[in-house]
């Protein structure tokens, strides 16, 4: 995970931005590709658990982001939107030319992103995922809060079915990080050698479950008696059938 994202980072060096008229410092082969992409980072971000029907919702999002922006930490409500918001490319942290925002020391950021869940998604429960927000996440679906989290390397997902209606639907992303190095940064930050990576920076998704779904699935290899002990995190009263090939 810190791999893909010091990587993640080196995607996100600066070349010219049609959006902001940003210069290019250090481009890379990749990063006109990056830049030009109706998507970024379209393919499916998770290699084991990979469902048919998934909805990507990197892109363009509403942004706005700083220190006298609306407190980001642990919001109870989110923010207002008011006037024309900026343009932020998810998944790319906003310190990086390719989001289209290129600036340091954010700290209160705030995402907003409308959607329209697929109509042969009905009758199934929606998952939203996200693969990191760093550091501190809270989210909200059509103004309510649906969930929080804390820590910015690992991916985490809400049952948002519940807040869910008819046609277009509004997710908003609270996320607060106070780059001050007191969290864990590895080499980004003051202490390190790479500019701090903060807010969005991974894919973020939705997936249609059924009632009872996997949730997550463990392997542990027992080499010395031939064995693979599975386990499978799902819904009480759910029966789990493995295949060995």
């Amino acid at each position: 995970m810190a791999f893909r994202k010091i990587l993640l980072a080196l995607l996100s060096i600066p070349c010219f931005n049609s959006l902001s008229a940003q210069v290019c410092e250090l481009p890379t082969r990749w990063t006109n590709a990056a830049m030009n992409a109706a998507i970024p980072l379209p393919e499916y971000p998770r290699p084991q658990l990979q469902r048919a029907d998934w909805l990507c919702l990197n892109g363009q999002w509403d942004y706005m982001g700083g220190k006298d922006k609306p407190d980001a930490q642990a919001p109870e409500s989110s923010a207002s939107f008011n006037g024309t918001p900026e343009k932020i490319r998810v998944p790319y942290c906003p310190e990086s030319t390719l989001s289209g925002i290129k600036r340091k020391q954010e700290i209160n950021m705030w995402y907003r992103r409308n959607f329209t869940v697929p109509d042969n998604w009905n009758g199934k429960q929606v998952l939203v995922h996200f693969g990191a927000v760093d550091h501190d996440a809270t989210i909200f679906v059509n103004g309510r809060k649906a969930g929080a989290h804390a820590g910015g390397y690992d991916g985490f997902t809400f049952n948002i079915t519940s807040f869910l209606k008819k046609g277009a639907n509004t997710l908003i992303v609270a996320a607060h990080d106070a780059n001050d190095g007191h969290t864990p940064s590895g080499k980004n930050g003051p202490r390190g050698d790479y500019t701090f990576t903060s807010g969005i920076w991974q894919t973020v998704w939705l997936e249609p479950v059924g009632a009872a779904y996997v949730h997550n699935i463990r392997l542990l290899p027992d080499l010395e008696n031939n064995r693979l002990q599975v386990t499978v995190a799902t819904d009480p009263g759910t029966t789990i059938t493995a295949t060995a090939l």
